[in-house]
């Protein structure tokens, strides 16, 4: 049994037509296993003028008026894939003063939440780090950080060295697993670590901080959760002799008043 040359050439044709076709469907099915990239970058400058930028009590003279310059440069990086969605946000801050170069500083900060969701389970991570001037980092932002949580501490020394610095890493994890409908159980972490440039014993001190905590979590209705959990805590201080742990019990309760509006109580 032979076949002609026109009945080669047809099922060579077929055989072509088939490989394409196949091709064409893998690649029209790659986007929806791919991951989603888009990156958007954000610079600003601006000026100022301080009439006394070194806080000179009135007692030890008069304050000098000086003048600055700002440059803020960050970028909001996205992925996202069909289980999960990262969002990470770089940026740095220069601020010069010709008048006075001892108060120029550059300050750094990293922002990293990532989230993931499949039927039974979910998890989230935040990763934040900044390198703040010894002064700005005493103070609270009025500027709102959509990308951060609450920060677990706040610490305040109340004394700040010139051109010193403060680096802190706060990372934490939490992770649900939903046993039934309304029933989920879960873990969750905290781990904080503050670093001060040039060290000072007497009133910076680095330290290290842990929180561990498991809880249960009940829906109650459409718009209340109930959250039970137990936890334990250490903190460590990095160049003297001070730790203090802890551990307990807390209960809270969430009520959805609508999308935009929740109310959250805690004991």
């Amino acid at each position: 049994m032979s076949w002609s040359f026109p009945k080669r050439l047809q099922m060579m044709h077929w055989r072509q037509r088939a490989v394409a076709t196949s091709l064409c469907a893998a690649i029209a099915a790659a986007p929806v296993f791919a991951a989603q990239v888009y990156v958007q970058p954000v610079a600003t400058i601006s000026a100022e003028t301080d009439s006394n930028l070194d806080l000179v009590p009135a007692s030890q003279g008069t304050a000098k008026t000086v003048e600055g310059y700002i440059a803020d440069a960050a970028a909001l990086i996205g992925i996202a894939t069909p289980n999960s969605d990262t969002t990470i946000r770089p940026r740095i801050d220069y601020r010069d003063y010709p008048a006075d170069s001892e108060d120029n500083r550059l300050e750094g900060y990293l922002d990293l939440i990532s989230a993931y969701r499949s039927q039974r389970s979910k998890g989230n991570v935040y990763l934040g780090f900044e390198r703040r001037d010894d002064f700005n980092a005493e103070l609270s932002s009025a500027l709102y950080n959509p990308y951060a949580p609450v920060p677990p501490t706040s610490p305040e020394t109340g004394r700040t060295v010139n051109g010193g610095t403060r680096e802190s890493l706060i990372l934490r994890p939490d992770y649900s697993y939903n046993i039934t409908t309304l029933t989920a159980v879960g873990v969750s972490g905290i781990y904080q670590k503050l670093n001060y440039s040039p060290e000072n014993t007497s009133s910076a001190v680095d330290f290290d901080y842990y929180q561990e905590k498991a809880y249960l979590r009940w829906t109650l209705d459409q718009k209340n959760d109930l959250t039970v959990g137990a936890y334990g805590s250490q903190y460590q201080a990095s160049h003297v002799d001070s730790r203090a742990t802890a551990t307990g019990v807390t209960v809270n309760l969430e009520t959805s008043w609508s999308p935009l509006l929740t109310f959250s109580c805690n004991a």
